[in-house]
């Protein structure tokens, strides 16, 4: 046990110090560029057809530190609209994106001099910014506004400011099979008032969890310490076939950052954790999980077929094709890399693998699919993050409409009929999924689908 929790305890600090060492390399990378009014990023898209950002650096893939030193080269200039919008991402940027939109826009309306006070003396506000969700980026934010809002410095806002989608794999299983209850959960449908906050299914996975650890004696003892929001966003890596030791070792680390463990919380404490917010993911999101479970049917009924890969069409009519291979391969110790392996001879299907990277790769493809239709022909300062996205202001409002009008695009139909046909699996082998009665259509007047 002492050696595990070591072990842990040093993976954390490499994390961070790598963290460090890419913050300063980024910033020296940064202080090259300002000489140059603008630079470019080059972009690719994977096999999934995820967009990435090609270069190691300056990116918005990268760190919150990373992200905090990008701009848009060309700034808009704010309206009332945007202003609200800007002053949102503010909010949001110091206190999270669990309050509704409105709270985090009176926040940064109500904390002018807090704001004003970092944006001049950042050193000396360290104690109070480093409070914020996302530290950096509320730098940047507040330094913006401070310039553009507050003191008219400067006349354009060039800051990006950005929406995600809320749990994008339970959104898109669970409107594909027109679950009410995974719907309002991952926020696809409208809140029943304006003014509500957006639904947080990582609490609703917490909650419930913590009402079934207080019926058993032997985990009631664990409600106290099951408050972190954290513990409930293991439902994701779930989503996307993590095992039953990846959460777990999701959740010891967020005892580690408490403090908690192993001292308080043991290993075995956080297995059982693990166990009820397993079962709770389900009750919140029924359909997706059974989704799930019929995706890995799915893929072990199309192998049993004869396929060594999968291939389907997504709704922006690109074709997915998913390959795995085994291959031989040999050890080799070098003096300055240490170990590397290195494949030997032809490789063969790998079955095993391809029939694992079924549900996550669909989701995924999904992600870009909707991100395809909605912006392909989007022709302002736009950047993209796997399920998020960040433009100007001045772009918010028409940029959330294409996103709720690209999701029920995409959403139309039976996807997931559509995909065992194209797999080749008949129905006579895999009996389809019934469809619930959620209104898809509801979506367009959706406010937190990306939040």
């Amino acid at each position: 046990a002492w050696r595990e929790m070591r072990h842990e305890l040093w993976e954390e600090h490499q994390k961070r110090r790598q963290q460090s060492v890419r913050t300063i390399t980024s910033i020296n990378l940064a202080n090259e560029f300002l000489k140059y009014p603008r630079f470019y990023l080059s972009w690719s898209n994977d096999s999934r057809g995820r967009c990435y950002a090609q270069q190691p650096w300056l990116s918005p893939h990268s760190t919150d530190a990373e992200k905090s030193l990008l701009k848009f080269a060309d700034g808009c200039k704010m309206d009332k609209r945007s202003e609200w919008w800007a002053a949102q991402a503010v909010g949001a940027a110091f206190l999270g994106s669990r309050k509704n939109l409105q709270d985090r826009v009176q926040w940064t309306y109500d904390n002018a001099e807090l704001i004003t006070a970092v944006a001049e003396n950042p050193y000396e506000t360290a104690d109070i910014w480093k409070e914020a969700k996302d530290q950096w980026q509320f730098m940047q934010l507040a330094a913006e506004w401070h310039k553009v809002v507050l003191t008219k410095q400067e006349h354009l806002w060039h800051v990006p400011i950005g929406a995600d989608a809320t749990a994008s794999g339970l959104q898109l299983l669970s409107s594909m099979l027109r679950d009410e209850v995974g719907m309002k959960y991952s926020n696809v449908l409208p809140p029943s008032c304006p003014s509500d906050p957006p639904q947080d299914s990582y609490i609703a996975v917490l909650g419930i969890a913590k009402q079934m650890a207080a019926c058993r004696a032997d985990t009631a003892h664990l409600v106290e310490y099951m408050n972190s929001r954290s513990i409930g966003k293991t439902t994701m890596v779930m989503l996307y076939g993590a095992t039953f030791v990846t959460v777990r070792d999701r959740v010891i680390k967020v005892f580690m950052d408490e403090g908690l463990y192993p001292e308080t919380v043991s290993k075995n404490d956080c297995g059982e954790i693990t166990k009820l917010v397993q079962a709770a993911s389900r009750k919140v999101f029924p359909a997706g999980f059974a989704a799930l479970d019929w995706l890995a049917k799915l893929a072990k009924a199309a192998v049993k077929n004869g396929s060594t890969e999968f291939s389907w069409t997504t709704p922006s009519n690109d074709l997915i094709k998913i390959r795995e291979y085994q291959y031989d391969s040999h050890d080799i110790r070098t003096s300055h890399l240490g170990k590397v392996r290195i494949a030997t001879g032809a490789g063969e299907p790998d079955t095993q693998k391809i029939k694992t990277s079924l549900a996550p790769n669909y989701i995924h493809s999904f992600d870009q699919s909707l991100l395809k239709v909605s912006f392909s022909d989007w022709d302002k300062p736009i950047a993209v993050i796997h399920d998020c996205i960040k433009v100007l202001p001045t772009d918010m409002d028409a940029a959330l409409d294409r996103i709720r009008r690209g999701f029920h695009t995409i959403c139309q139909g039976n996807p997931l009929d559509k995909l065992a046909t194209e797999l080749g699996v008949d129905e006579e082998q895999l009996p389809r999924l019934k469809q619930g009665n959620g209104d898809l259509t509801k979506v367009l007047d959706s406010i937190y689908l990306f939040n």
